[in-house]
């Protein structure tokens, strides 16, 4: 893989795969719900639907419909430190979708109409994810777990927030952070040198335009309860821990995502083979980390009926507490039990807080 710092600030990765028939790009920005605040949070997920709706400067087609035209695909996502915008296309309409994403991205030529139509959507998908228990418990995890900072707001933001934006607000907030320093571009594919030399001189034509410090608030582990009750067929437990960060030393974090898998991560898991395969109770346990550059949380979620709801919160709390006290072990077809010799310990501090539980009915009246 080449890595390329091009003379306006933005980082290139290109991995040539001579064989491949198409080429998969991804235009990665440094914002997201971190960056916002209170007043603004939902901003930089609405300015990713609103750039769909840019007005191309060499055609009055939106980016994703010429791209879809040309064979190809786009979509894009917005997470809690980036917004990714990313296209599967042909090799030989790569230089076209380059300079689709360098228009659609690095421009702001929103239409009046287009941008009071993207709220109305935008306030339609927050209220599927209302709608939807399950997601509703996990949003909220983040907000119990790392309390009133950046990284505990909702991705979507909130309805009167959308409903709030004028088009100044969002434009004003969407210079500060999309320039190319502040920008990372990845190609994978069947790349000639030729149209590379071409690749480079287009996106160094992006004006550098200036990143705006901002002073976040900080960001501290807290425990806690919450509880959230509606009319449903199953309930949810979600416990958070907190975790390791993405600048944790490399050594550390390939041992976190080894304990993620043992924990909960795979159908041979402990938690998966004992709460499903053993005893029945649920179809779907699993714990997953989440890692951020100034903070992480391990999750454990499952999801059951009302009358195993405490069976299956007290077999969680025991496999945890095995884990703290005798760690993983193995026999020798290589399957996980607790306890025996050969045993990865785990640090108590690394595991020490069980301290958020999110379901739909009392575990105790």
């Amino acid at each position: 893989m080449r890595k390329l710092c091009l003379s306006n600030g933005l980082r290139l990765l290109i991995d040539k795969i001579p064989y491949a028939k198409s080429v998969s790009i991804g235009v990665m920005v440094h914002v997201g719900t971190k960056h916002e605040t209170k007043e603004t949070n939902g901003i930089a997920h609405f300015i990713e639907h609103l750039l769909f709706k840019n007005q191309l400067n060499f055609s009055n087609m939106y980016g994703n419909t010429y791209i879809e035209a040309l064979g190809g695909k786009m979509n894009a996502f917005t997470g809690k430190e980036l917004t990714c915008f990313h296209v599967q296309i042909l090799s030989e309409h790569l230089k076209e979708a380059i300079r689709i994403l360098k228009d659609m991205i690095f421009s702001f030529s929103i239409s009046d109409a287009d941008f009071d139509k993207e709220k109305q959507v935008v306030i339609q998908e927050i209220y599927r994810y209302q709608d939807n228990t399950l997601e509703r418990v996990k949003i909220e995890s983040l907000m119990q777990a790392l309390g009133p900072c950046s990284y505990a707001f909702d991705i979507l933001g909130t309805v009167s927030n959308i409903k709030s934006f004028t088009i100044d607000e969002v434009y004003n907030f969407y210079k500060k952070f999309y320039t190319p320093s502040n920008t990372v571009v990845s190609i994978s594919g069947n790349i000639e040198e030729n149209a590379l030399i071409e690749l480079i001189e287009m996106l160094e034509s992006i004006p550098k335009g200036v990143i705006q410090k901002q002073t976040l608030s900080p960001v501290t582990f807290k425990g806690g309860f919450n509880y959230i009750h509606t009319a449903d067929y199953q309930s949810h437990i979600c416990f958070v821990f907190p975790g390791v960060s993405s600048k944790t030393p490399m050594r550390d974090y390939y041992a976190y995502f080894i304990l993620n898998h043992l924990l909960g991560g795979g159908r041979n898991s402990r938690l998966n083979q004992t709460l499903r395969e053993e005893k029945g109770l649920v179809y779907s346990v699993y714990s997953q980390t989440i890692i951020f550059e100034e903070i992480g949380v391990l999750r454990v979620i499952a999801s059951t009926s009302e009358d195993n709801l405490k069976k299956v919160y007290d077999t969680i709390i025991s496999i945890i507490k095995d884990i703290k006290e005798n760690g993983f072990t193995l026999d020798c077809q290589g399957r996980l039990f607790f306890p025996q010799n050969r045993r990865f310990k785990i640090p108590q501090k690394d595991l020490s807080l069980i301290l958020l539980f999110f379901f739909l009915e009392p575990l105790f009246p």
